[in-house]
């Protein structure tokens, strides 16, 4: 499993939020 930590604009909340998925392979 990976673990995949990333940041993405919410417009929602108008800021940079991070996101934490799990992927598995």
């Amino acid at each position: 499993m990976e673990k995949l930590e990333f940041r993405k604009y919410d417009p929602r909340v108008n800021r940079h939020v991070l996101f934490t998925e799990a992927k598995m392979k």
